[in-house]
């Protein structure tokens, strides 16, 4: 939201006004420069005073607000009766570029750290919110909880902090003890999700990973990659950027796709084997036995715990022989009409790869 700067208008592109009336009609966003110092425009108090005055007068105007205030006038924009402070900002956690670097000066990595301001997000609202959604607060609390688990750096991830932020605390303990969405578990067998290209605009879980990328959307890719695929050891383009928002660093993500897929193909491999010796016993003893997902409880049941045990050795390639691997076989199909009735964590060692 700029106040009519005629360089960003030229080379920008920007030919509206974001401060002019029809800025703030409906729902909408703002991250005011701030330009106070710079050029005396004061955009961030102009834009939150036209944003009070659209919601005392108008009807179906929702305002969102990312700047910073000073605590003096945080509590002052706060008595508005239109307005509610929706989450606040330790400082040196959110990412940030200093206004002076727009006007020519240095742009200094790191996080905003003023002494005296802090960032936050603001809402003004009508009374009569018209066709606008109400907004269910538990969502977004939650999703405000996960935004700042996944995008500020962990150093800030304190219990003082995270009570400073404003939202409650319970929802930060349920992102840190969620465990990966079913949809994303790329060595599962899993429905056919709805992403398809017929349903592009459709939200689909992890879906806010994907809007910030171009061009990519590595969530979408390994909900709709082929599992059969997956289990070959093959991984979309995208896996590297999934891994990425999964918690991997960029520095080891190749090593770590390397490790999955090598763990899959072997998983594959050994699954192959089980099978085929499992057909010549059957064969011997006169009994048919067909590949089928529904009427053996064995095929899958000994899958799943066959890639929690090959994964679980540190991705060490097996040195058994076949007489080995066929009494390891047998061992655990003995141990499956044991415990028949037994849960077990199919993914535990997979998943153990990933954060």
């Amino acid at each position: 939201m700029l106040k009519v700067h005629h360089a960003f208008e030229r080379h920008g592109g920007l030919q509206l006004d974001g401060l002019a009336e029809e800025a703030y009609v409906g729902a909408v966003y703002g991250n005011p420069p701030f330009d106070g110092n710079q050029t005396n425009c004061d955009t961030i108090n102009t834009t939150l005073d036209k944003a009070a005055m659209a919601a005392n007068h108008t009807n179906g105007f929702r305002g969102v607000f990312f700047l910073p205030l000073t605590n003096a006038k945080i509590k002052e924009r706060c008595g508005h009766p239109r307005a509610k402070l929706i989450m606040k900002f330790p400082n040196n956690s959110v990412s940030f570029i200093p206004d002076g670097h727009w006007y020519g000066g240095n742009k200094h990595a790191g996080c905003y750290n003023e002494k005296n301001t802090h960032m936050i997000l603001i809402m003004y609202e009508s009374t009569n919110i018209g066709s606008l959604k109400p907004i269910d607060q538990h969502t977004l609390e939650t999703k405000l909880a996960a935004w700042y688990l996944h995008t500020t750096p962990n150093r800030t991830h304190t219990r003082e902090n995270i009570k400073y932020t404003g939202i409650p605390i319970k929802h930060f303990h349920t992102i840190l003890t969620k465990t990966m969405s079913t949809e994303w578990k790329f060595w599962e067998r899993t429905h056919n999700h709805n992403t398809t290209l017929e349903n592009y605009y459709e939200q689909y879980i992890g879906s806010v990973h994907d809007s910030p990328l171009l061009n990519k959307s590595p969530i979408k890719d390994i909900i709709q990659w082929d599992r059969k695929i997956a289990h070959m050891g093959y991984m979309p383009d995208t896996f590297k950027d999934f891994l990425n928002i999964m918690g991997i660093p960029k520095a080891k993500t190749t090593q770590t796709e390397n490790n999955i897929c090598n763990i899959m193909r072997k998983h594959t491999h050994q699954m192959f084997k089980t099978y085929w010796r499992q057909c010549q016993l059957k064969k011997e003893k006169g009994e048919v036995i067909l590949l089928s997902t529904e009427n053996s409880r064995s095929t899958q049941q000994m899958e799943t715990e066959a890639t929690e045990e090959e994964m679980s050795g540190n991705d060490t390639p097996s040195e058994n022989t076949d007489e080995e691997d066929e009494e390891e076989y047998w061992q655990r199909a003995r141990k499956n009409q044991i415990s028949e009735d037994e849960e077990t964590d199919d993914h535990a060692t997979i998943a153990s790869l990933l954060p």
